[in-house]
């Protein structure tokens, strides 16, 4: 059996082959995920509508901001329409609460804490003195297309936010509606995408976390040198076009979406496919852009 290798890597895909590589090869090879997370498509509902908000601050957006409620269920349509399993995640609590409720972070849950999350990052830009960034090319600071070639191969990322500080700092922000990254490389891979795509060097990031409405602690991103990152993305491409996809086996596996297709954890399809596959590249022309739900992931 074949499968398509993209011929170009995300954050996203380097994050997902680096903790688990039969995943990736289920998910992004094979195209296989059975369920997904309330709490990710509505992480992508408030991304859609924060963006509309800022872009209509600044100037480049008309109209009217759609609901939450109204972006929310247009993508979980789209789930389902796939296939697709929602599925709440969060703690089972007697009463409603910031960690769950009785039914977990489910759909009643978010349409509690959804609105509550746009409006958190409504209140944090009225109370911030940080100005978006106009970008060289006269666009703004707001879901920055990033296509810049990362250890020589092409890379897409797309920057939520670039913010300039009252004394001239350029800062990265990325918006997280879930826990806390124990990570600042997506912020860096950003860093050296915003340099090679406008010379603007962004030595600081952070970010900004819905739960509490506050940014976490500015991180230093000079460490995150074009050396760094580059051999960071060249690593997982030398594993990605060797086929080398191994499993890693933790207590996150249990919420898996791929879970019944992988023979590390016993998956009562895994016999479907094959130990090992044939791969092709993806051509240029099919390969994706911005995904309007992120690829799901167990630590909501």
């Amino acid at each position: 059996m074949t499968i398509q290798v993209p011929n170009r890597l995300s954050y996203s895909s380097l994050s997902s082959y680096s903790e688990c590589g039969e995943r990736w090869r289920l998910e992004r090879g094979h195209k296989l995920n059975s369920s997904t997370w309330y709490a990710t498509v509505a992480g992508s509902a408030v991304h859609t509508i924060t963006e509309a908000h800022d872009l209509a601050e600044v100037g480049r957006r008309d109209g009217d901001i759609p609901s939450f409620k109204e972006t929310f269920d247009s993508l979980l349509a789209k789930e389902r329409a796939n296939g697709v399993e929602v599925k709440p995640s969060g703690k089972k609590l007697k009463n409603v609460g910031p960690t769950g409720g009785p039914n977990k972070k489910d759909y009643e849950w978010w349409l509690i804490y959804g609105p509550l999350y746009v409006q958190k990052w409504l209140d944090w830009k009225s109370a911030s003195d940080w100005k978006i960034a106009i970008l060289p090319d006269g666009s703004v600071g707001i879901e920055v297309m990033i296509n810049e070639a990362v250890a020589g191969d092409p890379f897409l990322g797309f920057i939520d936010r670039v913010y300039i500080t009252p004394d001239g700092q350029v800062v990265i922000v990325d918006l997280k509606t879930g826990a806390v990254p124990l990570s600042s490389i997506q912020l860096g891979s950003y860093r050296v995408g915003l340099w090679r795509k406008y010379g603007i060097d962004a030595e600081w990031g952070a970010y900004w976390m819905a739960s509490d409405g506050e940014l976490t602690g500015l991180k230093d991103l000079t460490v995150y040198s074009d050396e760094y990152i580059d051999a960071q993305y060249a690593m997982a491409w030398a594993g990605i076009r060797n086929g080398v996809f191994l499993p890693n086996v933790t207590s996150m596996c249990r919420g898996c979406g791929v879970r019944d297709y992988c023979r590390a954890v016993g998956g009562r399809r895994a016999n479907e496919l094959p130990v090992r596959d044939d791969l092709i590249l993806t051509p240029p022309e099919k390969q994706e852009t911005k995904s309007q739900v992120a690829q799901s992931s167990p630590i909501v």
